[in-house]
């Protein structure tokens, strides 16, 4: 489980950093697509939220030399803290994105044929007409909707896979949305390749923070 103590310690005292979170695209549109977008927004703040209260906290009681948090709030406010630090930046636009795919959104960012500066993490949440829909259904597990994830600077050579280690990863990973944070603080020490789960049971529609129970 992450420790809010020590995300927030990250976020504040080594990044100097007022905020986290992502870039979310919407590429679904048409008749009702508004009402579903407004569910998904609801549903992403409420995971969040749910992240928060579900998560560790430490107290100045538990590390007195301050060496793995920041304590200067007890942990009922450092959850309101981190879970105030949190944005979303929503790019709605239906000229330019209805019906966009993964790879046509990955291509507006530097590097990838693009001019936008790559976010802190390097990837976006990508909202299609199937992350809304396991919205308005409740997610893959009751109440525990996701999203897709997509890495920007994604190598499809570096996952080729073999004949004892079939592909596994095709540069987009399905999130629960209770998981946000955790994903945050995942990768800052990897890719997003590390979240999917591998192995002869692992298939590319497993959704990270539900099935691998991280």
């Amino acid at each position: 489980m992450t420790d809010i103590s020590w995300v927030l310690f990250r976020l504040v005292d080594q990044c100097q950093r007022s905020e986290w979170g992502f870039t979310a695209y919407r590429v679904a549109y048409g008749e009702g697509s508004d009402a579903r977008w407004a569910r998904f927004l609801t549903a992403l703040d409420s995971g969040v939220r749910q992240e928060m209260d579900s998560s560790d906290c430490r107290s100045e009681a538990d590390d007195p030399h301050h060496l793995l948090g920041n304590y200067d709030f007890p942990p009922a406010q450092q959850r309101d803290r981190l879970y105030s630090m949190f944005h979303l930046e929503a790019r709605v636009d239906e000229a330019a994105l209805a019906g966009a795919s993964a790879e046509a959104v990955r291509a507006r960012y530097q590097g990838q044929g693009g001019d936008e500066a790559l976010p802190p993490r390097r990837v976006f949440l990508y909202v299609d007409d199937e992350v809304l829909d396991n919205i308005d259904t409740g997610g893959t597990t009751p109440d525990r909707p996701w999203v897709k994830v997509v890495e920007i600077p994604y190598e499809p050579e570096r996952h080729q896979g073999n004949q004892r280690v079939p592909r596994y990863y095709f540069g987009v990973v399905k999130v629960a949305l209770d998981s946000l944070m955790k994903l945050w603080d995942h990768l800052e020490m990897g890719g997003l390749d590390r979240c999917q789960p591998r192995g002869d049971i692992a298939k590319t529609n497993d959704v990270w923070g539900q099935l691998t129970g991280l």
